[in-house]
């Protein structure tokens, strides 16, 4: 088997791309296209000549390996730096070696350039495998975030209940002559509404909260933390129509 030389570019290109991006998010780092485009140019031309001259050496692999993070990212710490090296090395290493792996067992000669459709195809399983992959990160953060952040609270009114989800918000800074100031979606306040649990309501101007200039707020009697095994009296309750993921956003005071 041979493969076209625009056909190894493209292929080059594409596979180069979401490596370099896979790279960038499991680092954690700010995404700018600008860059990963250039990096990704830059490999694909440096691919290039590696096929047409003797340029096979261990001293010039490692200096691309320093070279290309800088490229890539910018670059504020050596310990940023050294990070970003590894995980590199480690992910270009795992799906090189696979590529190569795979090319050797269909027997396609890397330095003989003509056409294979059987080589797209382990693209697109490797890019298929990029997107699997970062799909299982993003839930894998999103499970951890929920086991640190994420609270099953109880809320109690007129000896009425309310099983609820919460969530730890450091962001959430509202007080209300000087007592924090949790916050509730609408569908909570209209629960409490109808159940006749609210008998006053007052008002606060929040800082962060964009769409609206203030908020209504009620009290709560108590409520009642499941995973922390405690109870708050007289919870002032901030009641928003851009709460939609959780049921209350618990201050940052009551962590």
């Amino acid at each position: 088997m041979e493969l076209y030389i625009e056909f190894y570019i493209i292929n080059n290109f594409i596979l180069n791309f979401f490596i370099n991006l896979f790279c960038v998010k499991i680092n954690k780092e700010n995404l700018v296209k600008i860059r990963i485009f250039l990096t990704t140019l830059f490999e694909v031309i440096i691919s290039i000549l590696f096929l047409y001259f003797d340029l096979d050496k261990l001293y010039i692999k490692i200096a691309l390996l320093l070279i290309i993070p800088i490229i890539l990212c910018k670059i504020n710490s050596v310990k940023q730096y050294i990070k970003l090296v590894f995980v590199l090395l480690a992910v270009t290493g795992f799906i090189g070696g696979c590529i190569y792996a795979i090319l050797i067992m269909k027997n396609v000669d890397l330095y003989k350039i003509s056409f294979s459709y059987k080589v797209t195809v382990i693209y697109i399983i490797f890019i298929a495998f990029y997107f699997l992959l970062k799909n299982i990160i993003y839930k894998f953060d999103q499970i951890k975030r929920n086991i640190i952040f994420l609270e099953n609270l109880e809320l109690i009114v007129k000896d009425k209940h309310l099983k609820v989800k919460g969530y730890y918000d450091s962001g959430n800074v509202l007080y209300k002559d000087f007592k924090p100031v949790c916050i509730i979606s609408k569908k909570v306040y209209i629960w409490l509404l109808k159940n006749n649990c609210i008998n006053k309501i007052d008002y606060v101007n929040p800082l962060t909260v964009n769409s609206q200039s203030s908020l209504k707020v009620i009290n709560l009697d108590e409520m009642f933390f499941t995973k922390d095994k405690k109870s708050i009296k007289n919870v002032l309750c901030a009641v928003s129509d851009n709460l939609k993921e959780y049921d209350v956003l618990i201050h940052a005071d009551m962590r």
